[in-house]
């Protein structure tokens, strides 16, 4: 598994930003060396500023956080693909201060620059997914 590092720079470029372009475009700014800390490792960025960073590049920190990762995306996919309703993705998206909250919560685990993705994930969506049913008046 890459590092969430890695997979900054990578999302990064596939996106055809320099780290300064990148910095300038999270709201609020960042200065570029902490992008490179980023990606280098020698820093591990919190969930909100993974989410920033993310939301620069126009993705969520999700799927910054499993760039390139094809076989949990697959997972995510799965687990999302029967539960996830367009009123749902609107509750979320006026939710997203809760939301972060959420993986703050979950994310924080990591081991040395790796983060133990897999099984925190598998818990935030679990929470988030009873979160965002219980908003959505049932049909």
């Amino acid at each position: 598994m890459r590092t969430i590092g890695e997979k900054i720079k990578q999302a990064r470029l596939d996106h055809g930003m320099t780290q300064m372009q990148l910095a300038e475009r999270c709201n609020p700014r960042l200065a570029d060396s902490a992008i490179r800390k980023y990606e280098s490792g020698r820093v591990i960025p919190k969930q909100a500023m993974l989410e920033r960073i993310a939301h620069a590049m126009g993705m969520s920190g999700l799927e910054l956080t499993h760039y390139n990762d094809e076989r949990t995306l697959e997972i995510l996919r799965e687990k999302f693909e029967n539960i996830v309703t367009p009123e749902m993705e609107n509750a979320a998206a006026e939710d997203q201060v809760k939301t972060a909250q959420i993986n703050d919560d979950v994310h924080t685990e990591y081991t040395g620059n790796r983060y133990d993705v897999f099984a925190i994930t598998s818990n935030c969506l679990d929470e988030l997914a009873s979160q965002l049913k219980a908003r959505v008046p049932q049909k």
